[in-house]
């Protein structure tokens, strides 16, 4: 088997484990009128019905293994993701990522009433996963649906980190945060899949079921950090001055069934698995493509001489880099990783680099990510494909 292989197994390995199909089934269960929700257990008898509801690009997934185990038990549900499924009881809307849309303030406005149609001897289960911030939205009064996409797009090409975005999509919002919490009368329990490597719950899906407020100091401090009273519209910027924090008592219990140390953790068993030495690195993606992209070359290097590690080795780390959008190409954060770390790697032989989402989606392209080596940049050579001027249009998808 060629490394390349062996690295996409390793890989597929590590998004099985972390998929609603392999997680749901450990963390909920149902005996006779007991239901089992990570640590929390709720009698069906207290309550009069039972309801799903979710947003996120894995939550219509995470649904339909729901339903599997409630059976007869549920009544119904209102799940957002990024494509319909059919499913038995629960109503799935198909919105867009990573920009919001019309279907994102439409997804978010039908989210709102129906958990707000619950009443107090009803029962819900939250199903949130990463993607959330973007396809479901309910704005503040002011802002406008082109002032939301610019300021969403804007956000993603600064070179700002998910806490720090979500953290300004709450100022503008009347869902995130844990407003959407607030419309809700019933008891409920919100199962999260972690796509934030801090798993802080108050950037995960932008918080809509938990209480999160950011301090005004912060929000100001982001806007001047990235500049952002440059290039965000008069009615945004005006939403930002005028913001202000508020604390309320949180309400339901979320509970973190999978992240990113998950999928660490299948990827390091499968690589020992095929062959390899395998080490989860003590580091985490979390800076600039460039800077990163520098610092794990720098690392394989070295591990090619330190005898700390076994060849042949696998490293393996997880988390999310940022990128600055400068030009009008195709491609996303784990391809301009891939791409910057081709460029340093040469011609250097023994040396392989994989990066991907596992959620499949890889910025604005149809792939999870890309591969390289030294025949990849041998090839590119002979191709004539100058990779300074791809990087320089955040091409990555073209060039690989």
């Amino acid at each position: 088997m060629s490394v390349q292989k062996d690295l996409f197994a390793i890989f597929k390995k590590s998004v099985q484990e972390v998929s609603p199909k392999a997680v749901i089934k450990k963390e909920i269960s149902l005996k006779k009128d007991i239901l089992s929700v990570a640590s929390e257990q709720f009698n069906l008898k207290k309550y009069r019905d039972l309801y799903i509801f979710g947003a996120g690009k894995a939550s219509v997934d995470m649904a339909k293994e729901v339903e599997k185990i409630l059976g007869k038990k549920l009544k119904g549900g209102f799940v957002v993701g990024t494509e319909e499924q059919k499913l038995t009881k629960i109503e799935t809307f198909a919105s867009n990522h990573p920009v919001p849309t019309k279907r994102s303030l439409k997804a978010g406005a039908k989210l709102k009433k129906k958990m707000g149609a619950l009443g107090k001897k009803d029962l819900f289960i939250f199903l949130l996963s990463g993607g959330a911030s973007a396809l479901i939205e309910d704005l503040k009064g002011s802002l406008s649906l082109q002032d939301l996409k610019q300021t969403t797009e804007t956000l993603l090409g600064c070179g700002a980190d998910i806490e720090e975005i979500n953290k300004i999509r709450k100022t503008l919002s009347k869902i995130k945060g844990g407003k959407l919490a607030q419309e809700v009368q019933a008891d409920g329990v919100v199962v999260v899949f972690s796509d934030v490597p801090s798993d802080s719950l108050e950037a995960i899906g932008s918080a809509p079921m938990y209480q999160s407020s950011p301090a005004q100091k912060v929000v100001s401090e982001i806007v001047k950090k990235y500049k952002l009273e440059k290039s965000l519209s008069q009615p945004v910027l005006q939403v930002l001055e005028n913001y202000k924090a508020r604390q309320k008592k949180q309400k339901f219990p979320h509970h973190i069934v999978v992240n990113n140390q998950v999928a660490i953790k299948a990827a390091q068993k499968e690589a020992q698995k095929v062959g390899y030495n395998s080490y989860a690195l003590a580091i985490s993606l979390d800076s600039d493509v460039k800077i990163m992209a520098e610092k794990l070359l720098q690392i394989a290097k070295e591990a090619q001489k330190d005898t700390t590690y076994k060849l042949p080795a696998c490293l393996i780390l997880g988390g999310e880099t940022t990128v600055n959008l400068r030009g009008s190409g195709v491609g996303g954060r784990n391809q301009e990783l891939v791409l910057h770390f081709l460029k340093g790697l040469k011609k250097r032989a023994g040396i392989s680099f994989f990066s991907g989402g596992t959620d499949g989606i890889d910025g604005n392209s149809p792939y999870a990510g890309a591969f390289c080596d030294s025949t990849i940049y041998q090839k590119a050579q002979e191709l004539e494909l100058d990779i300074d001027s791809y990087l320089a249009n955040n091409d990555s998808t073209n060039f690989f």
